[in-house]
């Protein structure tokens, strides 16, 4: 579970690298995570 725009970068590192198989997130997150 992960929340907060300021985090998109981060999260969106740690699905790239293989880190996060699954996300529980809100639709602004998960915005700027596609945005990233």
């Amino acid at each position: 579970v992960a929340g907060g725009e300021n985090k998109a970068e981060a999260i969106a590192a740690a699905m790239k690298g293989g880190y996060i198989n699954a996300l529980v997130t809100d639709q602004d997150t998960a915005a700027a995570i596609l945005r990233s």
